[in-house]
Parts: structure tokens; sequence; C-alpha cells
């Protein structure tokens, strides 16, 4: 007996000692699986906020005409079997169920990745007269049904016994890129269903329930490579390595110090992904130091290394004397002075004329100049005839310099005479003829003495004043005549001094021909005189119209040919809008893949039209990678769809699109980086699966090993007591 217990003790714990190993085994393994969950919640960076329950349960109809039951709309807060009804007798679309007031918390300036919406749903009756299939379901933000529609099934029918049903995903913002973590925690959010009812049949909802995915902020990486490079004397380049892809910016600090950096301040900062900056505004030979860090709304990172770089030596402004000449000699006591400045780097401050007239040599006049190259124009009155010298300084801040050398300069005043007028180009030549009806005038006027006061068209004996470009004794004078008459018009120019003294130029004549029968004298050279005559205008055809010229003389040239070729037709597009974007989803492509762009074309024209479409993919460089010509007929407002080749290197790229039709031309412009494909995520993620595979057999297989095994020892101990109990009946 007392041998019995002990075996029987024995078994005891021989049979549970595999059932432990298999609880330990199976601990072992959902360990491994929360483990494994939390890191590869590191690697993604996706929190999990829910399932949560709605709060507020309404009826809103803003979609359908069917209603919610008021009596059973709280049944749709939880599971529980207490349904939310909506039909009619003859069926329709119900109402959208609104669920809000979730009570989600999801922590400030979080990234919300996205939203998973379960509805638990029957139909009371599942017949193809009387069934129920989903019709729509979208977000509520701020109380408003918003977003991208979400039901894709509308033709399963849905079963008499109830079951969650899930819309959206982790990575899915239902359409709302711009979707916050206030938006979420909002006592506004939540989601509307509808449902469509065929026949007489109730929906049913029992139960509906949010998942928030979102990713909190970390500080970002460190800026690294920070590099300076002086261009100048006040300015020197920053560039840097970005390690980040959640900054908000960097912060660019700046010091002085002839051997090592004083106290940094900050002088700038610049926005995400930006990796350089130019600091300028700096002092000549001066030694900079420099560092930058990034921040975003978790903090700031730690510092990147420290660089410096000393500015260039300011140059000095280079001065040229352009007039007078070298010694001139001026009939005129009044004389214009020109002199120009030019600098290698920095801006120059100032230009200035020096001379010896009037008490010696001193400042004449002053005038403001700035950039890398300047110039200035002084008049001056010499009373006194004699010999002069004059120069011109400029200035670069309070660096200042001369011409290599004065100029001289004698005044010697003569007796006033009448100006000189001379015809120059455009204008015809004396005799000409031409069918054009304008005809532009362009004269310049000269005097020794006296500054030219106004110039005076006489036209047909018809005086008309003209306008004078530039002051002192060399002018220009021009005017263009318009709408002439055919025939032959004659035309002179007279032109006044400040002495009252005229000039005149001599007289011409021009021939204003008949456009569509044309008889012009033959150019130089030529003896045959070509004469034009011209049929009417074709019948509009794809907006251009043609008619046919011949040459009564057949001499073989074309040079007075008028045109055969129009414009024509109301169906010019005159104007449109254009508008384009890649969606979110095809921000990042990995390369040689497609990048996916949307062209919305907005327009009045409701007839066929044709229009020429441009794609450009350029490179950060501005360099063209992908040039691709698409040529379309449209009809009003259309939508095109393009899918274009991605670059095969990885980096940022830009899509330009150019639209043009009739002369009307948009251009709009999009976005998008070609990143590597993260194998060595996906890679980890697979081993780690496989492991937890094997592990998890493996541990099964121990465990049914044991059981076995301890099945099979009582066997044992019971055969070895049979044995014994037929040697004692034996005896």
């Amino acid at each position: 007996m007392l041998n019995f217990n002990k075996r029987g003790n024995l078994f005891k714990k021989a049979e549970s000692k595999p059932l432990l190993i298999l609880f330990f085994s199976i601990s072992f393994i959902l360990i491994v699986l929360a483990l494994s969950g939390k890191n590869n919640n590191l690697i993604t960076g996706n929190v999990v906020l829910g399932p949560n329950n709605p709060g507020t349960v309404v009826d809103d109809a803003s979609i359908g005409t069917a209603v919610w039951a008021n009596g059973s709309l709280n049944n749709a807060k939880i599971s529980d079997n207490s349904w939310a009804f909506c039909g009619t007798s003859s069926g329709g679309t119900c109402h959208y169920l609104k669920t809000t007031n979730f009570g989600f918390n999801v922590p400030g300036n979080s990234i919300v990745n996205g939203v998973v919406v379960e509805v638990k749903k029957k139909a009371n009756l599942d017949t193809p007269a009387s069934h129920i299939v989903d019709n729509s379901i979208k977000l509520v933000r701020n109380n408003n049904v918003v977003g991208s529609e979400r039901v894709t099934d509308t033709t399963t029918y849905w079963s008499i016994s109830g079951a969650y049903f899930s819309y959206g995903g982790s990575t899915d913002t239902w359409g709302l890129s711009d979707l916050t973590y206030s938006d979420v925690n909002s006592a506004n959010f939540g989601v509307a269903f509808s449902s469509q009812n065929s026949g007489n049949v109730l929906a049913n909802v029992d139960h509906i329930r949010i998942t928030v995915y979102y990713t909190e902020p970390t500080i970002p990486n460190a800026p690294s490579n920070l590099v300076a490079t002086s261009v100048s004397s006040s300015q020197i380049d920053l560039t840097w390595t970005d390690n980040s892809n959640n900054e908000d910016g960097f912060r660019i600090e700046r010091a002085t110090g002839a051997t090592s950096p004083d106290i940094f301040s900050q002088i700038a900062s610049v926005g995400a992904n930006v990796a350089q900056y130019p600091s300028s505004g700096l002092s000549s030979n001066t030694r900079y130091w420099y560092r930058v860090y990034s921040y975003n709304v978790a903090g700031n990172s730690i510092y990147s290394n420290t660089a410096d770089a000393t500015t260039q030596q300011q140059p000095i402004p280079v001065v040229t004397l352009n007039s007078p000449q070298n010694s001139y000699t001026s009939p005129s006591t009044s004389v214009n002075f020109s002199c120009s400045s030019t600098i290698s780097s920095g801006s120059l401050t100032s230009i200035a004329l020096y001379g010896n007239w009037e008490g010696g040599w001193s400042l004449k006049d002053t005038q403001t100049i700035s950039g890398v190259s300047g110039s200035g124009s002084f008049n001056e009155t010499i009373s006194l005839n004699g010999n002069y010298n004059w120069n011109c300084q400029s200035c670069a801040s309070s660096l200042c310099s001369f011409a290599a050398s004065n100029f001289t300069l004698t005044v010697q005043q003569q007796t006033p005479g009448a100006p000189t007028v001379t015809f120059v180009s455009p204008t015809p030549s004396n005799g000409a003829t031409q069918e054009n009806t304008s005809v532009y005038i362009n004269t310049t006027v000269t005097d020794l003495v006296s500054n030219i006061n106004n110039c005076t068209l006489t036209w047909n004996n018809v005086d008309t004043p003209m306008t004078l470009i530039g002051n002192g004794l060399s002018v220009n004078c021009f005017l263009e005549k318009t709408s002439l008459a055919t025939g032959t018009h004659t035309y002179t120019v007279k032109a006044t001094n400040s002495a009252g003294l005229t000039g005149n130029s001599e007289s011409r004549t021009i021939t204003i021909g008949d456009e569509d029968n044309t008889t012009l004298p033959p150019p130089d050279g030529q003896t045959c005189l070509e004469s034009w005559s011209c049929g009417n205008w074709e019948e509009c055809l794809d907006g251009m119209q043609t008619r046919t010229c011949t040459d009564s003389t057949n001499c073989g040239t074309f040079l007075y040919k008028p045109s055969t070729q129009s414009s024509c037709g109301d169906n010019l597009v005159s104007s449109f809008d254009l508008a384009m974007n890649i969606p979110d989803r095809n921000k990042f492509v990995i390369p040689d893949s497609d990048v996916y762009s949307i062209l919305e074309i907005t327009t009045s024209e409701e007839n066929d039209f044709n229009v020429n479409v441009n794609y450009i993919i350029e490179n950060s460089n501005g360099e063209a990678i992908i040039d691709v010509v698409d040529d379309l007929e449209l009809k009003g407002s259309t939508r095109v769809n393009k899918w274009l080749k991605a670059p095969e290197e990885e980096g940022s790229y830009t899509l330009k699109v150019y639209l043009r039709s009739s002369g009307a031309e948009k251009q709009v412009q999009d976005t998008f980086e070609v990143v590597p494909l993260n194998s060595s995520v996906n890679g980890m993620s697979n081993i780690l699966t496989a492991v937890l595979v094997l592990v998890f057999i493996a541990v099964i297989a121990a465990g049914m090993l044991g059981i076995r095994l301890s099945r099979k020892e009582p066997e044992k101990d019971k055969t070895k007591k049979e044995t014994s109990n037929l040697k004692t009946n034996k005896k």
C-alpha cells in the first residue's frame, strides 16, 4: 500500500511534468511574441491606441432618406447584442449613423499614421428581394463628414448573424493628409456609416469602434560635416549633412575669434531638409566660427562639428574715365563728364567727380551706386576758357580709389550756331516705298556750343513735336507716324537750341502702297518690278484661313508678297486653369519604378480643342532627366492621369508640366523622392518570423513527446503489479 502510494505520487508528478513544460513553453512564446511586437514598434515607430467606443451616437440626414430609430441609437456604443436599426418597408438608403466622442488622448505633436474602423452589423433578412449592402463610411472631423470613401464593396449582402467588419488601415488617413493628433483627440472626431436597404429589411448595428495608429516625435539626429567656405570679403557659405528625416529645421550659431571661438549666438534658422546657408554682411579679413543643430517639437539635437573660415580682403574699386576723352577741347562752357567703376566682389557705394576749375582741386559732385559695377554722369559749367584736370573717385564702404591718372580738358568757347540734324535708322531712305502704314522717324541732333531744346517733325507741312532723348549738345529725337494714307508723303525735321537757333534736316519723301495690289520699285541690283494681287480669304479650317496671291510680272522674287495665311475662328482657347499633384502615396518611389501624377485642366471651352502637354523631370541641379511630350484632343474640363518612369538615381526631383493651346500656356510642378528599397528591415522581420515559427514547432513537439512518455510509465507499473499478484496467488 505504501509502495502504491509512492508510485501514485510519482505517477502524478510524472504526469504533471510535461504539462508544466508545455505551460512554460507557451508562456515563453507569448513573451517572445510580445517582445517581437515591441521591437517592431521601435522599428516602425507605430503606436496603437484603441479600439475606443463612441460616447455620442446621432442620426445624420446629410445622406439617404431612411432614419436610424431614435430609441436605438445608443445601442451602437458597446457590443452587447442590442442593435441600432434603420429601415423602411420599401427599402432605401439609410442616413449616416454618426458616432463621435471616442475619448482618444494621442500625445501632443504626434503624427497620425492611420485609422481603423470596425462595425458590428447584421441584416434581419438576406434574400434577393430583401437584403442590405454597404453604402458609405467616412471619418468625422469637427463634427463634419469628411475624407475619402472607404466602402469598396457594395454588392455583398449583410449576413443575418452579427459580425465585425473592418475599414481603413494602420497607414490609411482616409484621404486626410492633414489629419492631426488634436483632430483625433477632439470630442467631434468619429465616423459616419450608411447602408443601402432593398425591400422590407432592417439594417442593424450593434457596435462601432475606432483604433488609431500614430508615431510620437523623437529628437532628430545631429547634422554633421559642417563646412565653412569664404566666398568674398563679406560672405561665408555654410554646408552640412542632414542626418535626420524628422527635423522641423536647423539653427545656425556664429562666433568670432582669431584663434578660437568666443561666445556663440544664433544668427539664423532654415527649414527642414535645407543643408546650406549663406552668412553675409560680414567684416572683411575676419575669422568666423560656426556650428549647427537640428530641432523639432521633441527637442534639439546635439551640435554639429565646429567649422571656421576667414573672409577675404576687401578689394579696391577700379575707376575708368570715359568722357570727355583725354586732352579734349570743349567749345562750350557746359561740359558733360562720365566715369565708371568696377569691383571684383562686395558692393560699390559711391562715385564722385573731382576737378581744378573754380578755386583749385576739389570735389564737384557725388552720386550713389551699388553692386559690383556702376557709373556716374556729371554736368559742369566752366565759365572761363583755359586748361583743366579732372578725375573720378569710387568707394566701396571705406575703401576709395581714383583712376590711375588725371585727364586734361581745354575749354575754348565758340560763337553759337544752328544745330545739325541727321536722319538715322530705322528712318526710311529718301524716296522709299512700303505697304506698311506706319513710319518711324529717328534723328540725331548735335551742337558745338548750345544745348538742344526741342525737335519738330514737319509732315506734309504740318508740324508735330517729337520725343527728345538725352540732354546737352547731343540728343536723339524720334516720332512714329501711323495710319498713313496711300500715296506720297514729304517730311523734314527741325531742331532748336538754347541760343534760339534752328537747324533743319534734308527733305525726304515716302510712298505708302496698297496692301493687296502692291506695285513697288525693285530693290537695288534688280530690274524686275513685282506686282502682287490677292484673292479672297478661304473658309476657316482648323483655326486657319488662306488666300492666293500672284505676281503679274512673274519676277520669281517674293520681297513684297502679302501674307497668305491668318488665324481665324472662335474656337481658340484663350484661357484655362491648370492644377497638378503627385499623390502622397507616390511621393516616395524606388529607382526605375513609376511616378504617378494627376493633371486637372479646367476651361469654359465646350468645343474640342488640341493641347500640347510637356512633362519634364528635373534633378536638384535643374537638369532635365526625362522629357515627354503628349498631344491631346480635349473637350471641356478634363482630368489626365500620367505614369512616368522614375529616374534610376536616388535623390530629390521636380516634375514640371507645361500645357500649351493656341498661344495660351500654363506651367505647374510638384516634387517627389527616389529612395532605396529598405530590404534590411524586411529581411530582419522575415528572419525573426522564421525563428519564432521554428521555436513554436519545437516546443509543441517537446510537449507532445512528454505526454506520450508519461502515459507509458503507468502502463509499465501496472504490468509489474499484475505480475506480482500472479506470483502471490501461486504461492
